[in-house]
């Protein structure tokens, strides 16, 4: 089978299109065959080998497979899988940990079900791929630890992004207040499509201010993917009580832990990767249910910027690192 295989850490050149055999399931794995992966931002990090150094997270070992999501159809499944059946159509996401070398950027991937979930008829390839990382990472960060409730106001940084457009569309589907950050020619896309009741252009030099008259109790929850730049922004706009979800960033420091201290706020770093490398948290597959019952309603959709093939890796990493897109990318197998 074809796989995109690193030999070493790098820029976009150590991606090489190789043939390699095709993985035979355990029994508690099963076969699938991919014919769609998502390209992440975390894809680039593992791809440079900057994941893991000084980290509880698992990078993994040369030579590799990258790609966290994918989606596609059930081939084979060990004597021990009971939930799906050869010729399922399903999507999924946590390959890109150093759980397992068989990442999503190939033809066919062995994983266990914990990984999967059955992917809507009416859903795409390409949107089923392309929803996975994102769609965990927002609904872990709303509803897992941001608590978020029908009616609460939220502040999404980054709604034109992967994880963003999707966490506004999670907040709207139970009709919390959404606020988000992006760039200024986005909004009437996030407004229209992705259900953002405000846009707030991150340029603008009186963002803080514009947030606090928005909302002038505060909002409940934020969701941060740049803690080094917005993580002062967000105490000042978070109410009593309320929950900062940071999910990104470099650094990120409390400047102001007394204001923190006294509106008795809650700020939790998270990583998507920790569901599928530690077993103490509950099982992907169970968000990606949840995921597929708002896929088949109106209120879910992944928006797909650009798709390329697989030969086409390295370009799509480079749009992943130097270009401007609303969604995801994705790659068609």
């Amino acid at each position: 089978m074809r796989a995109v295989r690193q030999q070493s850490f790098g820029g976009r050149d150590a991606l090489t299109l190789e043939s390699v055999q095709k993985p035979t399931p355990g029994p508690q794995e099963m076969l699938i065959e991919v014919r769609a992966a998502g390209v992440n931002p975390t894809d680039t990090y593992y791809r440079e080998g900057k994941v893991g150094d000084d980290t509880p997270l698992n990078q993994p070992t040369l030579p590799f497979t990258l790609g966290s999501d994918f989606a596609g159809i059930v081939r084979e499944v060990g004597d021990h899988v009971t939930r799906f059946n050869p010729g399922d159509r399903v999507f999924g996401t946590g390959l890109h940990t150093g759980r397992t070398q068989q990442g999503a950027y190939a033809e066919y991937i062995a994983i266990p079900p914990s990984f999967v979930a059955h992917l809507p008829a009416a859903i795409e390839f390409r949107e089923g791929a392309a929803i996975g990382l994102a769609g965990v990472t927002a609904w872990r960060a709303l509803f897992d630890y941001g608590t978020l409730k029908p009616g609460a106001a939220c502040l999404i940084h980054g709604g034109s992004g992967g994880v963003g457009h999707v966490a506004l569309q999670l907040a709207d589907s139970i009709n919390a207040t959404t606020l988000t950050t992006a760039r200024s020619d986005d909004a009437q896309l996030l407004e229209q499509e992705f259900g953002a009741d405000r846009v707030f252009d991150y340029h603008s030099d009186n963002l803080l201010a514009e947030v606090t008259a928005a909302v002038p109790d505060g909002v409940n929850v934020v969701l941060d993917h740049m803690s080094d730049e917005y993580l002062g922004l967000d105490i000042e706009a978070a109410r009593f009580g309320g929950h900062i979800v940071t999910i990104g960033g470099a650094d990120g420091h409390i400047s102001d832990g007394f204001r923190a201290r006294a509106n008795e706020l809650t700020v939790h770093f998270m990583t998507a990767a920790n569901l599928v490398e530690r077993p103490e948290l509950p099982d992907v597959s169970a968000v990606l249910r949840q995921l597929a019952g708002l896929l088949s309603k109106p209120d879910l959709t992944a928006h797909v910027a650009h798709t390329y093939p697989l030969e086409e890796i390295q370009d799509a990493h480079r749009t992943m690192e130097e270009d401007h897109f609303v969604g995801k990318l994705v790659i068609t197998i």
